[in-house]
Order: C-alpha cells, then structure tokens, then sequence
C-alpha cells in the first residue's frame, strides 16, 4: 500500500468531484450526488477523509465507499481513531465512543464486522495526486499539508512513499490531525502543485488559504450555518479557477434537508 496515490483524469471522460468528512451521512450526500447530475458510469468521486462517526449510517458510508469503483477514498483521523480503539481497546476505545468523537454507531456491529472495515482502512491511502488534463496538479490530504518541513509536494511524496520510521509516522499524524495553519491564517502556499484540498477543521464556507481549499462545511451539523459541502473541478471554477461547488443543509428542527445551494462560476457549464 503506497501512502499517496495519482489519480489521471481528462476532463472529457467525466467530472471529478471531492466530498471530504462525511461522518457516516450516506442520506446527504447521495442526495447531494443525485442533484448535480453524479454519472457513476463517467465521474469520480473523491473522499477526502472521517468517512464515519457522528452518523448513524457510519458503516453504510464505509460500505459506499468501499464497493463502488467509483470513489476514491482517503484515511482521515476518524478512521485512525476507529483503529486504535478496536485493537488497543482500554482508554482508546472509551475516547472513540465518546460523543465528541461520535463512535458509538459501532455498538449495532459485531466486532467482527468492525474489525473487517479497519482492515480495508489500512489499505487506504493518505493522500492523493489528482493531474487532469495533464495540466492542473492538485493534492488531497485530510487535513494539513505539513507547511513547517518545508517540502515541496514531490519531497513529500518520496518520504511518504519511500521512507519509513520515525519521521513517516510525524508526516503522517500532521497530515491527519494537524489545524494550527487554518487557525492561524497561515497564507503560505506549497510548492508543486495548483491547489490542496483538506477537510477536518469546520468551516462556514469552504476557505481558501494560499493555495489550499478547506472544505469541510460541517456536514454533521444540524444548523442554518452548516452542510455536507461537495466541490466540483471546473477549469474557471469559482474556487480558485478550480471548483465549483454545492452545500446541502438538514433542517435544525425536521432534519430534513433544504434545497442544495449552488457555488458556480459562470465559466461553468450548465448541469
């Protein structure tokens, strides 16, 4: 298992699109899908990370993720915690089921059952190179590009996928928990690459900083301010010149959903 994987795509084989944090609400986002026209015969769909926890449909989400070729998944923290709590047990497994970190839809399962998703967490990826056309290069990582070791993306990729030891496993924790560079506005942008996509630290909109996008809109959320946020590649995009994209919120009081809004630039093609 390769720690970064490539993703080539041309744009006139189908839309590329990037959901990240989930948290077990398959409901939200196939009916998200559903509204912008997702062809699964032609389009792509990439899960930047915490595919479970905080959702009752925490194992359908991974079950989705899993068996349909046409999603790409990557490991966020959640999916970390999830392992640790089933193979360390004791104190990690109490701070998994606790209501911040929302694991506790894992008690309708058999451990057996659990224990088979954690496996094909480990052969997941923590990060994704995504080359369309053979001329955007864009980065796919949960939740921070590690700024501070001053690597370019090509540097990164080798130590990821060449290296071992002390400092893989440093890379790798930032890569899945750090946020001190979206709290502190950190500006700066990485080398190599058009644009990187995080998830993890909830926004109200997805923010840009430098040239990194974090989408995660707080999906999970029951709140006017809040939704399961989906991007969508559009050479002029209003991201960036780089993505479209479409919220979809749930009602605070019914909990069930508002109409999706859309973010389109006007170089985007009508759906």
């Amino acid at each position: 298992m390769q720690n970064v994987v490539n993703i080539n795509r041309e744009s006139k084989d189908g839309d590329t699109y990037v959901v990240t944090d989930i948290h077990g609400d398959l409901d939200a986002l196939t009916y998200l899908l559903r509204e912008v026209g997702f062809d699964e015969k032609r389009d792509i769909l990439i899960v930047v990370g915490d595919m479970i926890d905080r959702g009752d449909r925490s194992y359908d989400t991974a079950q989705y993720c899993r068996i349909n070729p046409f999603v790409f998944p990557l490991e966020g923290n959640h999916e970390g915690l999830m392992r640790r709590a089933l193979l360390r047990g004791g104190e990690s497994y109490h701070v998994w089921l606790d209501e911040q970190n929302g694991g506790n839809w894992s008690q309708d399962y058999h451990n057996s059952v659990l224990l088979d998703v954690v496996s094909w967490f480990d052969s997941l990826p923590i990060a994704i190179e995504l080359n369309i056309d053979a001329k955007y290069k864009i980065a796919l990582m949960h939740a921070s590009y590690p700024l501070d070791y001053n690597l370019s993306w090509e540097q990164l990729k080798d130590v990821l996928n060449k290296g071992e030891g002390a400092i893989v496993r440093r890379l790798k924790d930032h890569i899945l928990w750090e946020r001190r560079y979206e709290r502190n506005d950190d500006n700066r942008s990485v080398s190599g690459l058009d644009a990187v996509v995080h998830g993890h630290t909830i926004q109200k909109e997805p923010r840009i900083l430098g040239n990194r996008i974090y989408a995660d809109t707080g999906g999970f959320i029951n709140s006017d301010d809040h939704g399961l946020t989906l991007l969508r590649f559009v050479e002029g995009g209003t991201l960036m010149g780089l993505f479209d994209y479409y919220t979809i919120k749930r009602c605070p009081w019914t909990k069930g959903f508002f109409d999706v809004e859309w973010f389109e630039s006007k170089k985007a093609p009508s759906s």
